[in-house]
């Protein structure tokens, strides 16, 4: 599935939404009610709002709902909080706005677009890729495994690239 189509396919927009919250004594924390696209908002909504109510607090809520795996190779918290402040996310902290395209996923695995208006001005887009956990604390829960950064390689309304010359063989040339 290429950047332009997701793109394309954007569908809800949250401007000003204040963060997911529960009762200040506890800690928003994966549950398995939250579908996938839940998780992806709940996270983006905190970080939205990272430093309420207190410092970083949105990058403590998204290292949350980072699966094990994801928190056994970005973590401990210090350095998850430092990686989330590099350029590549940066965009992603106390940003402006977001878009969420539709979700893809099965029982297992889900995919989300979404395109942030960083505090900056610049658009940034992000895959989220999730995974329902199958066993330990978060039985049931979906987590994200994984933050990636894409670059839209044309306006969704841009013509497609030209296919690749065919040999005339049913096989194209490369």
């Amino acid at each position: 599935m290429s950047a332009p189509f997701l793109v394309g396919a954007m569908l809800a927009i949250a401007l000003a939404d204040p963060p997911a919250t529960q009762p200040s004594d506890k800690p928003l924390l994966p549950d398995p009610k939250y579908a996938p696209q839940d998780v992806v908002k709940i996270q983006l909504q905190a970080l939205q709002h990272n430093d309420q109510p207190a410092a970083d607090n949105g990058i403590a809520v998204a290292f949350r709902f980072a699966s094990p795996a994801n928190q056994k190779m970005t973590g401990p918290l210090d350095r998850f909080i430092k990686m989330v402040k590099t350029p590549t996310y940066a965009p992603l902290v106390n940003f402006k706005s977001f878009e969420v395209g539709d979700i893809h996923y099965d029982d297992s695995a889900a995919q989300q677009l979404v395109h942030v208006t960083a505090s900056d001005g610049q658009d940034a887009f992000y895959v989220f890729i999730l995974h329902k956990q199958t066993d330990g604390q978060f039985q049931n829960c979906w987590m994200t495994d994984g933050v990636v950064r894409v670059e839209p390689s044309a306006p969704p309304d841009a013509d497609p690239a030209p296919s690749p010359p065919s040999d005339g063989g049913g096989q194209d040339k490369v």
